[in-house]
């Protein structure tokens, strides 16, 4: 599952817990506060009914037919049933029979006489719960003078807890009232006036119900109240929680998609940088946020990371392009190492097996086989001199160490040349007054600067001029000594430039020794340059000429 989605559910049932434990405590605490608010309207009416003058003046009525001092009979609902007998003394403030109570008009109807009636009685809402139902000619006294709201229910009993009268005037007429269980005046004093709840006699609704004994202490007066509203109002609350709970858990989700969607989008650009990374596409970088937020830290992360992934393996390929690249120089080298003492070598062995074989009988002819022989041999031993000097310096073999004036070097150098080859034109130019002072190797520096000379000597036609240049390069913070060796020869293209300090290199594409030479001279310059400290380098046109240049650093004096 997407970790987006698994986040919205997760957020979706944290927020559902939440409004169901919201919705949870506030039903329970408006139920407690409706319940509070019920039981104290009963106690204030109970209290109000037990101190009023029709319960001090209630005696244990007994209900119509009943013989004196027989069992009374069950009360009607809807109105005050009760029999007082002949000698039972009238409630304080009841009126005479058939007079109007509280000066109303004689004559006046009653509420029962309003009720319909059936075979001469009335109708009333006991007959339709199945009990007993009569009319009483205190009744309307009594239910004029007893102040009770229309949903409050009165119920007096005897001492041992049976029902005497009923009053009550509900606003549902088929509600049959409370089943208030029968209670004696103990219980009804360990009650301690507390409200409880009971169902209804008929039905599924509920009463709270509050006991008290009467002040005579003849009986006890229950007074009840139906609970409809109470539940009524509970249920509509908890349907509302329901439904906006289901609409705020929607929207919430809508919502969180939303955001956690946004939100996630720097790991899908993540996700899509690492497939383009493997790939390989080493370039690839994490988009960048805001690195106050926890993405944000993890794409900048992410793109040191990817920086140094890309430079190790860059250092890797180059370090693999270079290792290819030594193993090819050397075997190039072992190569024309091979060739060049081969040829020597073959030239020796071939004069001695004339020699040994009697092809040169003539006195004149082994003196000339005997040159050849000696003359192969140097070359091969200058060979093996070079291949052991440019061993000593790959070595990094220390070299001598003194203070050397590069001025004198080249003017010998030149002088050199001049006997060597009298008819070529070589000149000292010197750009400086200063004394050019090294540190370094004299003999070593000697040999730098004759290899040049003798590439040059060697390389170009006799028409070509040679000019050996000295000056002070002072541009940078540490000064150098530049020494040239120019030529008008043929020139190197390029690829020759390139290539032409590398060991054993010949511009020939035979590779032949027409022009002698064996490749090793100008790697000689190189590797003697670098011990020194100093760098070797060519610019080169064909058909204008060559220039190699070295730069040395200078001794501080």
């Amino acid at each position: 599952m997407p970790l987006r989605i698994r986040l919205v559910l997760l957020t979706c049932v944290l927020v559902t817990g939440a409004l169901i434990s919201t919705g949870f405590a506030a039903t329970n605490l408006l139920r407690h506060s409706l319940m509070n608010r019920v039981d104290s309207q009963l106690t204030s009416a109970s209290h109000e009914i037990s101190s009023s003058d029709f319960a001090r003046g209630f005696r244990g009525l007994r209900g119509p037919g009943a013989s004196p001092g027989g069992p009374p009979t069950s009360g009607a609902v809807g109105t005050t049933t009760d029999d007082p007998g002949p000698d039972a003394a009238a409630p304080s403030g009841a009126a005479p029979n058939g007079a109007a109570p509280n000066g109303a008009a004689p004559g006046a109807a009653s509420p029962s006489a309003a009720a319909p009636t059936s075979g001469g009685r009335p109708v009333t809402p006991a007959a339709k719960c199945g009990t007993a139902s009569f009319s009483d000619p205190t009744a309307t006294t009594r239910r004029t003078l007893l102040p009770l709201p229309s949903d409050y229910l009165v119920q007096f009993s005897n001492a041992v807890g049976t029902q005497i009268s009923r009053s009550s005037e509900p606003l549902n007429q088929g509600d049959c009232g409370p089943a208030i269980p029968t209670l004696s005046l103990a219980a009804v004093n360990a009650l301690h006036g507390k409200p409880f709840t009971v169902p209804s006699s008929k039905g599924s609704e509920r009463w709270r119900v509050v006991v008290s004994v009467m002040p005579n202490s003849t009986g006890s007066i229950a007074v009840a109240t139906p609970l409809n509203g109470v539940d009524s109002t509970l249920n509509q609350l908890i349907l509302f929680d329901v439904i906006i709970g289901a609409g705020v858990v929607i929207v919430l989700a809508g919502l969180s998609y939303i955001a956690v969607r946004h939100s996630l989008r720097p790991l899908v650009d993540v996700e899509h940088t690492a497939a383009a990374i493997a790939a390989g596409d080493l370039t690839r970088r994490v988009p960048q946020s805001d690195p106050r937020t926890e993405v944000g830290r993890l794409a900048g992360a992410l793109n040191g990371m990817l920086s140094q992934i890309e430079s190790a393996f860059r250092a890797r390929e180059a370090s693999e392009h270079e290792a290819r690249t030594s193993e090819h120089r050397m075997r190039r080298f072992i190569t024309d190492a091979s060739h060049e003492l081969r040829t020597p070598l073959t030239s020796i062995r071939g004069f001695a097996e004339l020699y040994r074989m009697g092809a040169v009988p003539e006195e004149s002819d082994v003196d000339r086989v005997m040159t050849r022989i000696e003359g192969e041999s140097t070359r091969m031993g200058l060979l093996v001199d070079d291949l052991l000097l440019l061993a000593r310096l790959d070595q990094q073999r220390p070299l001598e160490r003194e203070i050397v004036d590069l001025a004198t070097i080249a003017s010998d150098a030149v002088h050199d040349a001049q006997a060597v080859a009298p008819s070529r034109d070589v000149q000292l130019q010197l750009s400086t007054h200063e004394p050019v002072l090294v540190i370094g190797d004299d003999a070593r520096l000697r040999q730098v600067v004759g290899n040049l000379v003798t590439n040059a000597l060697t390389h170009t036609p006799e028409s070509s001029a040679i000019t050996v240049g000295l000056s002070i390069d002072g541009s940078a913070a540490e000064r150098f000594a530049v020494l040239e060796v120019a030529d008008s020869g043929p020139g190197l293209s390029p690829k020759d430039a390139e290539r032409i300090f590398e060991r054993f290199y010949r511009v020939e594409e035979s590779r032949t020794r027409a022009n002698g030479g064996s490749g090793l001279g100008l790697s000689i310059v190189a590797a003697l340059t670098a011990a020194h400290g100093g760098t070797a380098e060519v610019e080169s046109e064909l058909g204008v000429g060559s220039r190699f240049r070295i730069r040395l650093p200078l001794a501080e004096m």
